[in-house]
């Protein structure tokens, strides 16, 4: 298989998805986090097709080059990835992501556990409830008194905010928030800009499904019967805190867990020799390569 760096369609579940292919070997696919964000894990994939593997990323649907869909579930986005897995003729793959896309990595495994060679989640948040409220509550510490004020200005504006002024309020409010986000604020420029604008429509629909999914399901028991490899990895410093992604690795049979000093919420960027060795570890005791065509 040759490296494939502009990508090509692929027929999702109800509708085209602009799926990446870079590397040779083991096949691993990665989910970008937000919901509704793309474009700034390429160097994690690039460095995981490095290890010998073929990874694919994709745009979700609604989001980049992938058009918009109807609805926007955690059963959709399982699909989709059931949907690419088929198209490129995969027995079974890795299954990773950031942030959501962690959940969504997770979610794809306990729908279809056979097709999983293991799971890697980075930065998730682990799958209880209250993680949210103590992300909430984290952020706006980091804020101090004039960003939470500044925050607090930004979200009544964006209540009655339309078109190209809701847009710039939400540009505002990344902008504002994102050294949160890092173990040192100065970093922030380390993050690539994303290869297309956020889908705000796709990230409250997939957002409030996973909210009401993880208090429909115990997921806790679920993930006792995931008996696959699972490398769970957070940064020390993320305001999402580092003890629900463990309550996660925890409660997988063969979970292990790893948090990483001095970084944030995108450690292999803050960190990226810890990042990739425990990953790079992860990777070598893997025992089924799977099936790259």
């Amino acid at each position: 298989m040759n490296e494939e760096q502009l990508g090509r369609y692929v027929e999702g579940s109800a509708g085209p998805l602009w799926v990446w292919r870079v590397g040779v070997g083991r096949p691993v696919v990665l989910c970008d986090g937000g919901p509704g964000h793309t474009g700034y894990i390429e160097g994690l994939a690039a460095h995981i097709a490095g290890e010998g593997c073929a990874v694919y990323r994709f745009h979700q649907r609604g989001v980049g080059h992938s058009p918009a869909a109807a609805s926007y579930t955690i059963a959709d986005f399982i699909a989709d990835l059931e949907a690419i897995r088929i198209h490129f003729d995969l027995d079974r793959w890795l299954v990773g992501g950031h942030s959501w896309g962690a959940a969504l990595a997770l979610a794809y495994c306990l729908a279809h556990r056979d097709r999983a060679t293991g799971l890697l989640y980075i930065s998730g948040t682990g799958v209880d409830p209250a993680w949210h409220d103590a992300y909430h509550r984290n952020r706006l510490t980091r804020l101090g008194p004039e960003g939470r004020q500044k925050f607090e200005d930004l979200r009544t504006e964006r209540a009655q905010a339309q078109g190209a002024d809701l847009d710039r309020v939400n540009r505002e409010l990344a902008n504002l928030l994102r050294p949160t986000e890092f173990a040192r604020a100065d970093r922030t420029a380390y993050l690539p800009d994303p290869d297309h604008r956020p889908s705000h429509v796709v990230n409250a629909a997939a957002a409030t499904d996973w909210e009401d999914l993880i208090r429909r399901r115990d997921l806790f028991s679920e993930a006792r019967q995931l008996d696959i490899p699972a490398l769970v990895v957070h940064g020390e410093a993320d305001p999402r805190e580092a003890r629900f992604a463990a309550q996660l690795a925890d409660s997988l049979p063969g979970g292990r867990f790893a948090v990483i000093a001095d970084a944030g919420h995108f450690p292999w960027i803050e960190q990226p020799h810890a990042t990739y060795s425990v990953i790079r570890a992860f990777l070598d005791d893997l025992e089924e390569p799977g099936h790259d065509p």
